[in-house]
């Protein structure tokens, strides 16, 4: 049931934004939300979206963070891996 309302709540999240190549796999990817403590991405509307299911729910879900696109999202992710104590 978790992955059902996740799946639903992400599409009814993206009814109000704009369609694009990677609209079908934001619910797809954000389903393992249930499984994780967190998700890092740099798609900006799919850290949103993500945000606004983990507020939502009725039940945990992991927290989704925002880093660059490139290089610099490479870094970013190192960083955020040597940082987290497990608790994201």
């Amino acid at each position: 049931v978790p992955r059902s309302w996740i799946r639903a709540a992400m599409f009814a999240l993206q009814s109000e934004r704009k369609t694009t190549n990677g609209t079908p796999t934001d619910a797809a990817i954000a389903v393992h939300l249930a499984d994780v403590d967190s998700i890092i991405s740099a798609d900006k509307n799919f850290v949103a979206m993500a945000n606004r299911c983990h507020e939502e729910a009725p039940f945990g879900l992991g927290r989704a963070f925002l880093i660059q696109a490139g290089n610099q999202g490479v870094e970013q992710l190192f960083e955020y891996i040597a940082k987290s104590d497990g608790s994201a």
